[in-house]
This record gives C-alpha cells, structure tokens and sequence, in this order.
C-alpha cells in the first residue's frame, strides 16, 4: 500500500509518494516518518548555488502538527492506516520547527500534537476534551455540508 503524501513545512512543499506496507502503523508513526524524509531531504554539508534554498537546515527538530486529507479534517494519532485509508490516497502532513512557547515555558501543541504526543494520565482529561470537541466540530461541519 502507498500513500500520496503532500508534506507542508513554512513555505516548502513536498510531493512524495509513501509506501506503507500492510497499513499497520498509525497516523503518528506515519506524521514522524514523514518528518524523517522531510529532513533527510535537506542538504548536507555546503549549499551549492544551483540546489533549492526552501529547504530546512535544522532537521532534528521538526515534527508533525497535523495529518489530515480531504475525506477527513482529524485522524486520531492511535488509528491504524489500513482503517482509515485506501492505497494512493492524498494525505496532508504539516510540519513544524518552531513552537509558540506560553509564559509558563510551555510550548503550545496543535491540537493533533497533543492528542499524540501527551500520552500521560495527568493529560489525560484534557487530551479526551479535544478530541471531543473536534469530534463535535467534524459532525457539525458534516451536517451543514449534507444538500
């Protein structure tokens, strides 16, 4: 199984086409993995006058922020692939270096970010929260959009 993947960081974008295998890895594995040949993308070592600028020189930091397609705003980072997706299929993944940090030192996760990487129980009321509000913001988007 292979997957279209468009992978947006600031102002790049990369087409790439992503094999899966059997579709057993989730859609957080599938977010880092996409981050990973993001970064592997970059130049290493001198930039030379005729390769593309856009690319990103820090590739140790990025990471996932969003994974979504045109059938669906919000998949759950713990979903399988083969569950929710068909062989070719367009998946969006956004990329992120830099994050918005509050005044505590805290950085601001999107919401995707936080369902899949704050994984402890003392998140764990806050992170089910968000996932029902975007599930409630799905069901009222798909409601207004039914003829």
């Amino acid at each position: 199984m292979k997957l279209n993947l468009t992978v947006t960081h600031g102002k790049a974008i990369q087409n790439i086409e992503f094999p899966i295998g059997d579709g057993n890895r989730t859609f957080k594995w599938l977010g880092l993995a996409a981050a990973q040949r993001f970064s592997m993308q970059s130049p290493q070592g001198h930039l030379r006058h005729r390769e593309q600028r856009h690319v990103t020189l820090v590739s140790h930091q990025i990471m996932p922020s969003d994974v979504y397609s045109k059938e669906c705003s919000f998949y759950h980072p713990e979903y399988l692939l083969k569950d929710h997706l068909k062989d070719k299929q367009q998946v969006n993944v956004d990329l992120v270096c830099k994050m918005p940090i509050d005044t505590r030192g805290i950085p601001k996760l999107s919401k995707w970010s936080f369902v899949a990487f704050n994984l402890s129980e003392e998140k764990r009321e806050e992170r089910e929260s968000e996932l029902i509000l975007r599930f409630v913001k799905d069901w009222n988007n798909n409601i207004r959009n039914v003829p």
